[in-house]
């Protein structure tokens, strides 16, 4: 006896048998379950729905993961572009501007030598002075446009000689505070904080009232702090010079080489000052390193 097709469930087959005798014997019962194949299952559906979320979560990250190395790369290979044009500038302008006015120098130093008169001639000692600033304002510009080798120099001494360069010349005083022991990061992402600090001091000279602004570098734990605090004038402050702090370009390249350094940006106004705050993580060589050397 066959039965085919039958769906899954449990059943009782009963079943009666004659003797020889003609009697009728016991009904004879046997109950049987068919079971649903595997696919059919509850937990089956469950398990293919879990799957396919699981399968969908792991595609999500693995393809925002290539999106993030992507944009790193494209992030790092920029500025490494902005860097080499940086020096390419800067040895124009030694090799070929320097020359111009190391020339014009010359030639005014001599034609202030042979003037009878020099009283007669004010405007040739005033055209040597004014070649003289040029000459320093050139090297200047140039030093601040060619990338520093970090691999020789930390970035509190580099930062602290920026400070001193600026002080002796900036109407605005800036104070230059360190705490912590100090952790290298790696000589790029150095040289992309200390760009980022150089534009926040260039704001700061822009923007800055009176007053003593301040450059701060914090180093914690797991981080490196960075603040700039710059004292807003109170004749010339308004919306839109806040606007032009937070908004302008130089403060869109700071966005953009804090995305590169993984940093939280923060920035904060009041009626006295503006202040600028970024937490750059360490490296994890850095941290390890650290953390061999506290055993």
């Amino acid at each position: 006896m066959r039965y085919a097709d039958l769906s899954p469930g449990n059943y009782i087959f009963r079943a009666r048998a004659i003797d020889a005798r003609g009697k009728i014997m016991p009904t004879m019962q046997l109950k049987i379950t068919i079971h649903p194949p595997i696919w059919k299952r509850w937990w089956f559906g469950v398990l293919g729905v879990l799957g396919l979320i699981s399968a969908v979560i792991t595609w999500l990250t693995m393809y925002n993961r290539q999106k993030l190395a992507r944009q790193r790369r494209l992030l790092q290979n920029t500025l490494a572009t902005q860097e080499d044009e940086r020096r390419r500038i800067a040895r124009d302008l030694h090799d070929d501007l320097g020359n111009t006015l190391a020339a014009i120098k010359g030639m005014l130093g001599l034609a202030k030598e042979r003037v009878v008169l020099a009283a007669q001639m004010p405007e040739v000692a005033r055209a040597y002075e004014m070649i003289d600033k040029a000459n320093k304002d050139l090297r200047a510009i140039t030093h601040d446009l060619m990338p520093i080798e970090f691999e020789k120099y930390p970035l509190p001494d580099v930062v602290s000689q920026l400070i001193d360069r600026i002080n002796q010349s900036s109407r605005t005083a800036f104070a230059f505070i360190l705490f912590g022991e100090v952790h290298r990061l790696k000589p790029e992402r150095e040289l992309v904080a200390y760009r980022i600090i150089a534009e926040l001091v260039q704001n700061a000279l822009k923007h800055g009232g009176p007053g003593m602004a301040i450059v701060q570098l914090g180093y914690h734990s797991k981080h490196l702090s960075i603040l700039v605090e710059t004292p807003l004038d109170h004749e010339r402050i308004n919306t839109i010079l806040l606007e032009q702090m937070t908004q302008g370009i130089g403060q869109k390249n700071i966005n953009y080489r804090a995305e590169y350094l993984r940093a939280i940006l923060t920035t904060d106004s009041n009626a006295e000052s503006h202040i600028v705050m970024l937490d750059i993580p360490y490296d994890e060589t850095s941290l390890l390193s650290h953390k061999h050397t506290d055993h």
